[in-house]
This record gives structure tokens, sequence and C-alpha cells, in this order.
């Protein structure tokens, strides 16, 4: 018998005994055999990089080794998920120093992990996440130590696996727990919830595979089915609405869970083969800014992303562009010396780039160049897991600053900041208003209709001009008929942001642009010099003749709902530009480095 089910674009077929395949003999999460560590400390001295790597598990590890052992802490009342990452980091650093060592003394130290972490009551699975990391925790340190633990010690590990976490999780795919019982149903989310849970799901039943093969076939049949939908989301060119940290979030899990299933069985179930997977890397890398900083779009940090997946993504798919990424940002820890390549290739991305699914695009003068252009704008849906009113936003990077930023997440413990219905849309930095975009008519109500999407309806690359134009006619459908804008790099030495709306009543409206910048107005207010370091930039509203700037706090408008809790958003404001009783209008504006004299020529963006 074979079970097929749909996997984005290609039926995926698993056989009814899954395990027929399995490697028996431990390690078999992400490497195949005890060999695998040996032929990695065997290839650490030939390479500085790998070198580092050893260096930096080790210090860590030792840092661990007097660091307070875990304990059930659920500080917001919701979440034990600090202390189920926190045991699970552990697992890898002192499972791997051990490997590199052969010191008993790490293997001992995670032994007291996990024996504390079994006795807690239970791994908070309210929160399933919670449940999906200790899982993956527990684990791997039964894996790749299993020639380690006592007889004992391997009960206490393999029952707590089972106990606390598959059969937690056996609960959601039997539909015991159904959507309609729990706020986030892992198995039929697409968010990076499926990714987690499926992957911690997927390496706790590989771990026990042999020793509980009913439980653990079950388990696997079900997460292999039911994560396609969360592959989904990278279709087809690999970009992810969930923003740039969630992408490094849900990959991680993705990929953990992928190669284990190779690992240990053989064989991926062609889940590798989902479109957008192969080029997905690439989403990252063109949201990051010259400075190095992504365009944290969405409840995003502004951390880069230097997670080792890339290198498992360079392997898998022969992309030595990834290496030459991860090698430039990576944290150089475990899994960096499981899947370290060095293929001395270089090889770039184009300098302008669109991701069709999600509707994101970034265009830059110039790659390995912190001085250079960039430019970022979204469109994409308000209905997105993570997502924030931020229809039409922008960001705006030259000489190594960004001049104009995406304010990203504010506190999960905001009362009601996943309410979507309601609550979440009453906080500034989720408000349209938080970004760099439009708020028309503004009231006490979301500030983008919550069921729009914003498709970018053009996009060219080239080398005098390269632009992007996003159709926002969705996003304020209440108050106008038409919204577009577009955003384009000029010459690579101005860039131009330009909006045409029309509508059948009068409106009006508010535009945005946050700036942690000085900013100093001309005697009209038709320009802007933004100041950071001595470096200066140049904002000069092009259109319409009646338009002014205003320098305006990072806060709610009056007509907002005044929230409390809101970041205080300390050393960014915002350069504001605002019209009334006006049925249509086109808001040109330009920035360039003080000095530049290159004229801006107002085009209507059907002409651009």
């Amino acid at each position: 018998m074979i079970l097929s089910f749909y996997n984005a674009n290609a039926q995926v077929k698993l056989p009814d005994s899954i395990l027929a395949t399995l490697n028996n003999q431990h390690p078999r999460l992400l490497v195949t055999s005890l060999a695998d560590f040996a032929a990695i400390k065997k290839k650490i001295p030939t390479d500085e990089y790998l070198v580092q790597c050893q260096t930096n598990v080790l210090h860590e590890a030792d840092s661990i080794l007097t660091a307070p052992v875990c304990w059930y802490h659920i500080p917001d009342g919701l979440r034990l998920l600090v202390m189920s990452r926190n045991v699970l980091n552990r697992s890898y650093v002192l499972s791997m120093a051990y490997r590199l060592s052969n010191n008993k003394k790490y293997a001992d130290r995670l032994y007291k992990d996990l024996l504390a972490a079994s006795q807690f009551p239970d791994w908070n699975p309210r929160h399933f996440l919670d449940v999906a990391e200790m899982t993956h925790a527990f684990a791997i340190g039964y894996d790749w130590l299993f020639d380690v633990w006592t007889k004992d010690q391997k009960q206490v590990i393999k029952m707590a696996i089972i106990e606390k976490g598959l059969l937690r999780g056996k609960m959601f795919y039997d539909n015991i727990i159904s959507p309609k019982t729990t706020a986030v149903h892992f198995p039929t989310t697409n968010s990076n919830w499926n990714s987690v849970c499926n992957s911690g799901m997927t390496v706790g039943a590989l771990a026990i595979a042999d020793e509980e093969p009913l439980l653990a076939s079950f388990i696997i049949k079900n997460a292999v089915k039911s994560i396609p939908i969360a592959l989904r989301a990278y279709v087809p060119d690999g970009g992810f609405g969930e923003g740039p940290s969630y992408w490094s979030y849900a990959m991680k899990y993705n990929v953990a869970m992928m190669a284990s299933l190779e690992s240990a069985l053989g064989s991926d179930f062609g889940l590798t083969k989902s479109q957008g997977l192969s080029v997905t890397g690439n989403f990252p890398i063109a949201m990051n800014g010259a400075t190095g900083m992504p365009y944290q779009y969405a409840d995003a940090w502004p951390n880069v992303v230097n997670s080792p997946v890339y290198f498992w993504l360079a392997n898998k798919y022969s992309n030595p562009l990834y290496v030459d990424y991860v090698k430039k940002v990576s944290d150089k820890s475990v899994l960096d010396l499981l899947w370290y390549s060095n293929p001395n290739t270089k090889t770039e991305l184009p300098l302008d780039n669109i991701f069709t699914a999600v509707n994101v695009a970034s265009l830059r003068s110039a790659w390995n160049d912190k001085n250079a252009w960039f430019v970022g704008i979204k469109g994409g849906s308000n209905q997105d897991n993570h997502c924030h009113l931020d229809l039409g936003s922008f960001i705006v990077e030259k000489n190594n600053i960004r001049w104009f930023t995406d304010l990203g997440v504010d506190s999960y413990d905001l009362p009601g900041y996943f309410d979507k219905a309601k609550q979440r849309w009453t906080y500034y930095r989720t408000r349209a208003e938080g970004h760099n975009t439009l708020v028309i008519n503004p009231d006490t109500l979301p500030d983008q209709n919550l069921f729009a999407k914003a498709k970018i309806t053009r996009f060219v690359s080239g080398n005098d001009k390269s632009f992007a134009v996003v159709d926002l006619s969705e996003a304020y459908t209440k108050n106008v008929t038409v919204a577009q804008r577009g955003i384009a790099l000029i010459n690579k030495n101005q860039v131009i942001i330009q909006d045409e709306i029309k509508a059948e009543k009068p409106f009006e409206l508010y535009w945005f642009a946050h700036t942690p910048a000085n900013i100093t107005l001309s005697s009209n207010n038709k320009k802007a010099t933004l100041e950071i370091d001595g470096k200066k930039m140049v904002a000069e509203i092009i259109s319409p003749a009646n338009a002014s700037f205003q320098i305006m706090k990072a806060d709610l408008l009056a007509t907002s709902i005044q929230t409390d809790g809101n970041n205080k958003n300390k050393g960014t404001k915002k350069l504001g530009i605002h019209l009334k009783n006006v049925t249509q209008t086109t808001i040109s504006v330009s920035f360039k480095e003080e000095g530049n004299k290159a004229k801006t020529i107002v085009m209507p963006l059907e002409k651009w």
C-alpha cells in the first residue's frame, strides 16, 4: 500500500513500512554513524574556519558546565519556549563537545539538563512549539551520545521523548486535539509552527524508531504528510511571507527534519524537491541591506540571517553562493561542523530581486559595497502569519546607513498582540502608521484592509533604472478606488518613491517614513536633510506642489486608540506629509546624497 498526498507541486509517496530502511545504529540523526564525527575531527585542522567552529563549540560547552540546570519556567504564563531552546542548544553543543574531545564532563552536564527536563510535569503542550523543541533536544542527546549513556539513562531519556513528546504530538495527528480545540493546530497550519512541530516530532520518532516502531512509524508518516502544507510557503521562488527572521527559524527545522529523514531512512520522500526550496536561500540574501541588516518586515528582528542551514542548502542544491554568504556572517558553531563545504567559487545574485508569491522586492547599486544604495519594498498579504499592516512599506540605505527603516517586532507579551480579530491592530508597530507607507482617513479602526493583498505589478531591473510598482488599492479600498506605489533606483544615484491615488470622495492622507536621523527642514518644508554621523541624505518633495514635510514622533496618531505598552521607539522619528480634502494626487519624493544635483522628473507610473 502506498500513501500519496499533495506536496506543493508533486506527489510524494510513502511506503507502508516506512521504517524498512531504518539505519539501526546510533547516531542516525543528521549523521549516519560515529565515523561521521571522526571525519569531522580529522578535517578540522585542515581549515581555519573549522578550527574556529571547534573553538567556539568547546568554549560554549565550557560555559554551560557552570550554568544553572534548566527548570520549569513559564514567565509569561504561556511559553516554556526559552527553556526548551536552552536545552536544545545545550544538547547540540555538549554532544558535539563530547565528540570533539571525548571528555565525559560534557555528557555528564547534558544529562543533568535532560534528567531535570524529564521530571517536568509536562513540556507545556498548550504551546506546542515548546514540546517540539524539547523533543528535538532529547532526540539529539539520546542519539548522538547513545553509546555513552547507561541503560538507566537511556530509559529516562527515551520515556521522556515518548510520554512528554511523541504521545502529545500523536493527539494532534489523531485529531483528538482538533483545529477547534487549540489556538494553533500545527498539522494543518501553513505557518512556521508546522515546520517546527513536525520536525521535532520526526527527529524524536527517528531517535527511538528501532525500539518503538509502531509509534515512530505513525508519527513519521503523519509528519511527512503534514509538512508539505508549510513547504508551499516557498513556492515558486523561495520567498517567505513571515519575513527573514522567521525564514531562519522555519528553515532550521525544515532542514533538521529533511536531513534526519535522509540520514536515518535514506530518503526524504521527495520533500527537498518541493518547488522553491532549491532557491529559498536567495531570499534572506536579497533582503539583506548593504549595511548587513535585513529588511525586517513583519514580526522580525534586525539580526542578520546567519543560519548554518546555508551550508546544507549549498550541498543539497549545488549552490556555492550560499557558502560564500554564510562564511561571512556565521556564528561558526555545531551545525557548521556538520555541513561545512568550501568550493571557493564566487557567485552573486542579480542586483535587483523580486519574490513573486510574497510580493517583496529589493534594488541595489552594488554587491559587497557597504556604501551602495539598497532599497526594499513590500507588497504581500495582510493575512500572512506574523504580518503587520505594512503593505507598501519601504526601506532605504546608502553609505552604510539605513536612512529609512522598519521598526520590526514589538513585545509578544503585549495583551492581545496575536489577536488578529482586533487588538493586534491597536499597537503602533503593527499598524500602517508605524510603517513607511500611507494612512488614509485615519480613525480607530485598522488602517489597512485586514484582508488586502498587494501585488507587485511591474518589476524592471536595468542599468539606468530599476523599479517596482505595487498595487495598494485593496489595502485602502474603503476610501479610494486606485492606490499605486512605485519605487525606483535611478542611475544608481537617487531613489524615487511615488504614489498615485484616486478616489470618488475627498480623503485625508498621511505619508510616513521612519528614520533614526536628525532632520532639518528647508524654509519651505519641501526638503528634509537627514544627518547621521556626519553623513547626509536629502529627501525632496517633487509633487504635489502644495505638499510639505513635517517632523513627527514615532507614535500613534490622535485619531488612533491610545493603547498602553507600545514600544517608545526611542531614537526614531518620522518624516511625514499630510494632505487633506483631495480626490486625486501624485506624491513623488526623491532621496539623494547631499550635493547631488541630478534632476528628478515626475513621470506617471504607467510610463516608468
